[in-house]
Order: structure tokens, then C-alpha cells, then sequence
């Protein structure tokens, strides 16, 4: 290319070179391959007449693998992600707009999935946990759920306290 990125690696005439290709981040969803493919990099010059002056231009062509046009690094799609869902008390969890209540669900390694816990009437989220990790402060608005693992989600629903505080005054009427 332009920016002659690759020009201290090119050989000069009779001086081929072999590089090794290794793939070091893989497609989202994909296993890293652990392949390395060989690039034989090959180069040919062409003179045309030579001058009496011995002055000329001389054309190099180089050639990769022989002229092969694909290299091909075949990545494995990863395993889906468990996903389960485990809810005490009376509420849901919402992922990706569909509601759940305690059950597995299988999504795609490297998704990112959106959840919202939502309690039913009369009971409030008490307490969430994703793989041990308390994440109650996060979770009743939308979070972001990235797939790189299984995952259980765990979340307790408990009936509210009444906001009414009512007070009792009990008489003394002699002290003994």
C-alpha cells in the first residue's frame, strides 16, 4: 500500500521471505484460532535492454504464496451462554423486552443483553446478584449484561413495609 507499511519486510531478487500470519483477536461470537499460516513472499525482477551506459530500470514483482489470492483463518463459534434466572418472592426480570421468572435461557456468547427487574404490585427488589456479585444498586434501571460466561442471575422480591408509621401510647398507671 501507500504507507509502504510492509516495505522492510519485502526480500530483494533471490531472497525470499516467509512470514507466519496468527490471528490475535477473534470475530465477536468466535473462538480465537490457534492456526499460524505461512506467507511466502517471493520476488521476480524484470530488465529490460540494457543501455551501453548500464543505466536502467528494473521491475520487481512480488508474489504471495505462490500466487493464491484467499488466506483463510477458520474460526469455531463459541458455545451459547446459560443464562439462569432465579427469582424469590413475587417480580420478574426483564431481558431484551421479554419477562422471566426463574428458568435457564440460552443466548449468543459475546451478546450483550439488557435486563430490568421489575417487582410486582406490593413488593419491591430487595436484593440481585449476578454470579455472586451484588449488583441490586444497578439493576432496577437497564443494565448491561455481557455474555462472555454462564451466568446466574439471582433476585429477591419482598413485601414493601407499610409507609405508615403508627405510633401506640401505652399508660403507666403505678410503678411497683
Amino acid at each position: 500500500g501507500k504507507d509502504e507499511k510492509m516495505k522492510e519486510l519485502l526480500p530483494i531478487p533471490g531472497n525470499d521471505v516467509t512470514l507466519t500470519l496468527k490471528e490475535v483477536e477473534a470475530p465477536k461470537g468466535y473462538q480465537l484460532s490457534n492456526d499460524t499460516l505461512p506467507i511466502i513472499i517471493r520476488v521476480k525482477e524484470k530488465i529490460e535492454d540494457v543501455p551501453k551506459d548500464h543505466v536502467y530500470d528494473a521491475t520487481w514483482t512480488y508474489s504471495f504464496n505462490d500466487g493464491e489470492e484467499e488466506i483463510v483463518i477458520t474460526n469455531k463459534k463459541k458455545d451459547p451462554v446459560t443464562v439462569q434466572v432465579v427469582i424469590s418472592g413475587s417480580g420478574y426480570l426483564n431481558i431484551d423486552g421479554v419477562n422471566y421468572e426463574s428458568e435457564t435461557i440460552l443466548k449468543e456468547a459475546d451478546s450483550t443483553l439488557i435486563l430490568k427487574a421489575t417487582a410486582a404490585e406490593g413488593y419491591q427488589l430487595n436484593s440481585a446478584s449476578i454470579n455472586g456479585t451484588n449488583v441490586l444498586s444497578v439493576i432496577g434501571q437497564d443494565y448491561s449484561l455481557f455474555c462472555d460466561e454462564n451466568k446466574t442471575i439471582v433476585l429477591a422480591f419482598t413485601k414493601k413495609v407499610s409507609e405508615t408509621i403508627t405510633s401506640y401510647q401505652i399508660p403507666i398507671i403505678g410503678i411497683e
